[in-house]
């Protein structure tokens, strides 16, 4: 089973381009299964659960955090990297042929390392690095934040917010061999230069 993920600050077209990515793996035949590293993760698994017992509360975007957020957030990760290693097994027992992650758990160490007011470089990212499955295509979608900002659905937390985030973004398709490709250009372009790269 290949892993796919793709990565980049909000807007970037991750969504976009992993629904057409999907589309294109199943029109030739392959098993594809499909997870948002957001909605995996065990927080907002149980927000999702309560939010069906109607107990939903506001998404709003978190830019900034307490060290014991930040400590929080480093146990969930771990506890989250466990549970995807089992989700792993299991769809392998299933024949599944790709797994398609919008976002990845790099993504959740460079919101760590944003929230934390630090880089990429400390003993705590390189550790949970090594741990991470490493996908067979890690895709990074470079764009302009403030190309992001020219759009009628702005990402609510700024143009200084999305500038920080890629130069982590940046940082991380270095240090962890992201395939960079430019976002800025029509989603058609974008999903052939992902096409390119598949081994079908």
């Amino acid at each position: 089973m290949q892993i796919i993920t793709l990565s980049g600050i909000d807007g970037s077209g991750k969504s976009t381009q992993l629904a057409r990515l999907r589309t294109y793996l199943e029109s030739k035949g392959a098993k594809v299964a499909y997870i948002h590293a957001i909605a995996f993760s065990l927080p907002q698994a149980a927000r999702t659960l309560f939010a069906r017992r109607g107990n939903a509360s506001s998404g709003m975007a978190v830019t900034k955090s307490s060290w014991i957020g930040v400590l929080l957030r480093k146990i969930i990760l771990c506890i989250d990297l466990v549970r995807f290693r089992l989700l792993l097994h299991s769809l392998r027992q299933t024949k599944t042929d790709y797994l398609l992650s919008d976002r990845y758990f790099y993504d959740t160490l460079i919101n760590i390392a944003y929230l934390d007011g630090t880089r990429l470089d400390t003993p705590f990212a390189r550790l949970a690095a090594r741990c991470i499955p490493r996908p067979d295509l890690a895709f990074y979608l470079d764009v302009s934040p403030e190309f992001i900002m020219r759009r009628p659905r702005k990402p609510e937390q700024g143009l200084q917010y999305l500038k920080d985030k890629s130069i982590l973004f940046r940082e991380a398709a270095t240090n962890w061999g992201f395939l960079t490709l430019d976002a800025n250009q029509p989603i058609e372009s974008v999903s052939q230069a992902i096409q390119k790269q598949l081994t079908l």
